[in-house]
């Protein structure tokens, strides 16, 4: 959907779409990448009181998806200020959100299967 922000919305509703996409990842409450940093936390207390080393690595590999999230909102903000930056379409936007996607997907299927281990 990204990729057709600008088609759809026009190059400001485009614009606004993306800075409250920015503000809910960073800004309102969430302690930064969408609350990953906080859930990273959570499951590395988890492995030390569950003795879960595969949670453990989990909460290292959520930790490196909030890395990507934060590293999303940063660049999406310089493109959406217009400054120079990794980012120059929309299609790169949305190829960003594609990797981050994958990398969650991976993430949770891993960790349903621990928890479904135990």
């Amino acid at each position: 959907r990204v990729r057709r922000w600008e088609k759809i919305y026009g190059e400001k509703g485009a614009a606004l779409n993306l800075a409250q996409v920015i503000r809910m990842l960073e800004e309102i409450g969430t302690g930064g990448a969408g609350f990953r940093f906080m859930y990273a936390a959570f499951l590395q207390e988890a492995s030390e009181i569950l003795n879960n080393s595969e949670l453990k690595q989990l909460s290292f590999e959520l930790t490196e998806a909030g890395d990507m999230w934060r590293d999303f909102a940063y660049n999406s903000a310089r493109f959406f200020k217009k400054r120079e930056g990794e980012i120059e379409t929309y299609d790169q936007i949305a190829d960003k959100l594609a990797a981050i996607a994958r990398k969650e997907k991976d993430i949770f299927t891993k960790l349903e299967k621990t928890v479904k281990c135990g």
